[in-house]
């Protein structure tokens, strides 16, 4: 075999193998092309992720203190957050300090409002958080057991404030329904009976009349 028939063979024998490297990068080209699609493809189908609503929730709740504080309180709120929906006596505040401040209003206002208001989670539920408004310009913050211990220390500097008597009974009653309930009956017996004693006293203090002698 010549030198020349050589050469034409190796030439052959390298163009063989750079079209089958080029082949092989190719190939690859392709399959990377389809993961990518598919990818693609799955992302699309995939659900997106909803961006969690970071707000704070406040629902009214009735302790039968507050008269017609309700509707002022929410008639403030929907002027200063118009945009804000009033659904179910719920308020929806921007920011947990947002609500401290528009209740520390609220509570000082002249004359002071009442009002208690829980936080409510994502879902709706209670977070155990409240704030509270018992006539007396002040609002107390946290769970009811320690809004209670406040109104009791304001209560020992105040003794004679009808509001701090009123709000402390108004939580402990929320705290013990049952103790509330019967507290409510032995206060309806004593006003029953007290009129049933004034009522004998009057019979036996009147005077009959005397029929006079013909």
């Amino acid at each position: 075999m010549s030198s020349k028939e050589d050469e034409i063979k190796k030439n052959l024998q390298a163009e063989r193998l750079k079209q089958e490297a080029l082949g092989r990068e190719i190939e690859q080209m392709r399959l990377e092309e389809e993961k990518r699609k598919t990818a693609a493809l799955l992302d699309e189908q995939l659900p997106k992720s909803q961006p969690v609503e970071e707000v704070t929730r406040f629902n009214l709740q009735p302790t039968g203190i507050e008269s017609d504080d309700w509707k002022k309180i929410v008639e403030d709120f929907k002027k200063k957050y118009p945009n804000s929906p009033v659904e179910n006596n719920v308020l929806i505040f921007p920011t947990k300090d947002d609500a401290i401040v528009f209740f520390t209003a609220q509570a000082s206002q002249e004359p002071p409002r009442k009002f208690l208001a829980s936080e409510l989670d994502q879902n709706g539920k209670p977070t155990g958080f409240n704030v509270f408004s018992c006539g007396d310009g002040t609002l107390y913050q946290g769970t009811l057991n320690e809004i209670e211990e406040q109104l009791k220390t304001e209560l020992k500097d105040n003794p004679d404030d009808p509001n701090l008597k009123q709000g402390l009974a108004t939580i402990t009653r929320l705290l013990n329904p049952a103790k509330g309930f019967r507290e409510t009956l032995m206060q309806a017996k004593d006003s029953e009976g007290a009129d049933l004693k004034d009522g004998h006293q009057a019979d036996h203090g009147s005077v009959s009349p005397q029929r006079s002698k013909s």
